[in-house]
């Protein structure tokens, strides 16, 4: 697939932690995606499009028993990732192509990545996050939803710039749910939603079901 940097540009990855602190409210937003992974001891936590680390860090430092492993298709931000959080394992890897063994994580999780892919890519991408999913597994997804009102479509302008605008209208016109459902995935439920200067965040869970 044709591959997006951190932040639309390989030049902003080495500000990108940066960057993300000064404009939105990180910590309390990565807190919030960390609490709904739900994770149990001795569980495998996948965190798709890791980043420079900070929520696979937070993972493993909240759950020392899990298996957290952070997977990202770009090897200059894992450099980033694997100073900050060395005990965490580290993977490079694109989220249509996912290097796991059927029903083998229990839990997986995606902060601001989905809005980087198209339309085709994300549909494949869920496909395989379904199929390395353990029947019952679940999927934090946290990305960009539904624009409501003129001002959160201006704001949303401005990540339509940076991603492309073809690639964040299935965000922004609240699409993400009929997607996961396509996918497979069952009880899809939108349990947060936070504004920021960019739109709003939306944090939704999704659960592979027993039989998928």
């Amino acid at each position: 697939m044709s591959y997006v940097h951190a932040l639309g540009h390989d030049l902003f990855t080495p500000a990108y932690d940066m960057i993300v602190r000064l404009t939105m409210p990180e910590l309390r937003l990565r807190r919030a995606a960390l609490a709904l992974c739900d994770v149990q001891p001795g569980q495998r936590v996948l965190d798709i499009g890791c980043g420079t680390g900070t929520l696979a860090g937070m993972l493993r430092r909240a759950h020392p028993r899990a298996d957290v492993v952070g997977l990202d298709g770009d090897a200059r931000i894992l450099a980033i990732a694997r100073r900050k959080a060395r005990d965490v394992r580290f993977v490079q890897a694109t989220a249509d192509a996912l290097p796991f063994d059927d029903s083998s994580v229990d839990v997986a999780t995606s902060t601001l990545v989905f809005h980087h892919l198209t339309r085709d890519v994300k549909r494949a991408a869920l496909r395989d996050i379904l199929r390395v999913l353990r029947p019952g597994g679940r999927f934090v997804l946290v990305d960009w939803g539904r624009a409501i009102g003129s001002v959160q479509r201006l704001a949303a302008r401005a990540v339509a710039w940076l991603a492309g605008a073809d690639r964040v209208a299935d965000h922004f016109e609240g699409r993400l749910p009929a997607l996961l459902a396509e996918a497979g995935f069952r009880d899809i439920t939108e349990i947060r939603r936070e504004r920021t200067l960019y739109g709003p965040l939306v944090f939704t869970v999704a659960i592979k079901g027993d039989s998928t």
